[in-house]
C-alpha cells in the first residue's frame, strides 16, 4: 500500500486504531517532526530546528525517546515531543552517535514552551 500525504497516513492509522490493532500511530517526518494519530485525534508536531551533522540514528532516537517518556508515566503527546527532541538531538552528532541526554532535555523544554 502506498500512502501519499497526510490524509492517507491519517486514514490508514485510524483504520488500525478502529480495528483494535494499536492505540496510536506515530509517523516520523524527519526534519518536519512527526504525525501522531490516536483515538483522541491527529496532530502534527514540529521538530526544533538544529544544525544537522548526520541523520544516522535519528529515527532510533525518536522511538527510544517516546518509549522512555511513556515508561516514566508521560502522556502520549508529551512522550512524542520528547521523542522528537531526541531525534533532533541525534542529528547534531557525528554518524553512529545517538542523542545526548542534555541536548534532548534542552530541546524538549524549548518545545514545551512553544
Amino acid at each position: 500500500m502506498t500512502l501519499s500525504g497526510d490524509d492517507d497516513v491519517k486514514a490508514a492509522a485510524e483504520k488500525l486504531i478502529a480495528e483494535g490493532r494499536t492505540e496510536a500511530v506515530i509517523v516520523s517526518l524527519g526534519a518536519k517532526g512527526a504525525f501522531m494519530i490516536s483515538k483522541e485525534g491527529a496532530e502534527h508536531i514540529s521538530a526544533p530546528q538544529v544544525p544537522v551533522v548526520s541523520v544516522v540514528g535519528a529515527g532510533d532516537s525518536l522511538v527510544a525517546g517516546v518509549v522512555y517518556r511513556l515508561e516514566q508515566g508521560g502522556p502520549l503527546a508529551e512522550s512524542v515531543r520528547f521523542g522528537i527532541a531526541a531525534g533532533a538531538a541525534a542529528v547534531m552528532n557525528p554518524e553512529r552517535e545517538l542523542c545526548k541526554r542534555e541536548d534532548t532535555e534542552r530541546l524538549f523544554e524549548s518545545m514545551m514552551q512553544d
